[in-house]
């Protein structure tokens, strides 16, 4: 089975930095601006495409800086730090691909480490949002929850050069880190009995879809690492959103990379003004929320899409 394709296209911003993105969806979909997992790219899109066009919605995605054709993010201002200037450089990004498409609104779509990336493009630019998020599985740190062990149970696939290079305390375990997106074959391990069995019976179709939505990441995961890893007060990153803003974040009962404990922290740092609502999918692991195994996720995009154009 072919897998469905990713509408590709690039610009290219001040200071001669190349963005390259992707769409899915038809034109007059409703826009949900997307923030994909580590390991991944905007060819994640592909992982939700039958879900998406269900609820009608038009998927946009940029690659964050540095992964795949995207440039690295330029040299940071005096005072701001490498890390904290990845996040701006991704959600401006973001913010240019919205203006190049001529779209005034978005609804927010997010997964794992797509995390701090969605809440700053919320909370930088809250004239852009439609006032509905959506998160799935979503990462938090273990500098601000202990209680996270994905950074542990990561599969090791970084170069130590590589991770030695971008620093800082926590990347001393930076051996046992990689991808929150893994290959089919670890995909299928990790999930619970009742996901493994929806899982082979798309086995063709879901094989095809991994291997494209993993097929562009690059360099750009060590750049997010050091993101995903500090807290928010060290990248000052505010997760505080505004009243307008509605949020829906769905987490496994068995996920063991981010602990329904975690999700639940993040859960009380995001519900200030605006409306959160945490949804525990029973018997369902990281990577099975990740692939929407569950229906519940389908009808969540269909909610994502009535949102205020």
């Amino acid at each position: 089975m072919a897998a469905v394709a990713v509408n590709e296209g690039h610009f290219r911003r001040e200071g001669g930095r190349d963005v390259v993105f992707g769409t899915l969806g038809e034109e007059d979909g409703h826009a949900a601006l997307t923030f994909y997992p580590l390991g991944s790219s905007r060819q994640a899109l592909v992982l939700v495409e039958e879900a998406a066009n269900k609820a009608k919605l038009r998927l946009l995605c940029t690659n964050r800086p540095g992964n795949g054709s995207t440039s690295p993010p330029l040299d940071p201002p005096e005072g701001v730090s490498a890390i904290a200037w990845h996040l701006e450089t991704a959600v401006d990004d973001a913010r240019a691909l919205l203006a190049k498409l001529q779209i005034a609104k978005v609804s927010i779509l997010f997964f794992c480490a797509g995390t701090p990336f969605a809440l700053r493009f919320a909370s930088k630019y809250p004239e852009l949002c439609t006032g509905r998020m959506l998160g799935v599985a979503p990462w938090v740190s273990p500098a601000d929850c202990q209680e996270t062990k994905g950074f542990f149970r990561w599969a090791s696939s970084l170069p130590a050069c590589v991770v030695s290079s971008v620093g800082g305390p926590w990347m001393a375990a930076g051996s046992y880190v990689t991808k929150s997106l893994p290959s089919t074959s670890l995909a299928r391990a990790g999930l619970e009995k009742e996901e493994a069995v929806i899982f082979d019976r798309e086995a063709v179709k879901m094989a095809a879809r991994f291997r494209v939505a993993s097929s562009e990441s690059g360099s750009g995961d060590a750049l997010d690492l050091p993101v995903l890893l500090a807290s928010y007060k060290d990248i000052g990153l505010s997760p505080a959103l505004s009243s307008e803003q509605a949020v829906q974040i769905f987490f496994g009962e068995k996920d063991t990379m981010v602990t329904p404990a975690c999700v639940r922290w993040l859960g009380d740092v995001l519900s200030g003004p605006s409306r959160v609502t945490l949804q525990e999918l029973p018997q369902t692991s990281h990577t099975g929320a990740l692939l929407l195994l569950d229906e519940r996720l389908w009808q969540a995009l269909a909610w994502l899409a009535t949102g205020n154009s």
